[in-house]
């Protein structure tokens, strides 16, 4: 996972970004993953696709793996992320 410098308060011109601004960038990676996910699984579903097109089916199936363990590696930076926020915050 990529490391992130970020500020503890709001970041300004030229700062690093603010731990909420991390978190939510963070959210919108999962909610795209999350549909891509989706969206593939929606193509795999597909009871013709493989007599169809094997090597697309293949594709799709490739692409669903890489999209899971995106999803999996981006709700762990998550979890992290909020886990550093609570920290730094105190609470």
């Amino acid at each position: 996972p990529a490391t992130v410098a970020f500020s503890a308060a709001s970041g300004s011109a030229g700062s690093s970004p603010s731990i909420e601004g991390v978190i939510i960038a963070s959210t919108a990676r999962i909610a795209s993953l999350t549909e891509e996910v989706g969206r593939l699984e929606g193509l795999l579903a597909d009871p013709l696709l493989y007599a169809r097109d094997r090597e697309g089916f293949a594709a799709v199936g490739d692409q669903l793996t890489k999209a899971q363990a995106d999803l999996a590696a981006a709700e762990e930076e998550w979890l992290r992320l909020e886990l550093l926020r609570e920290e730094v915050q105190g609470t």
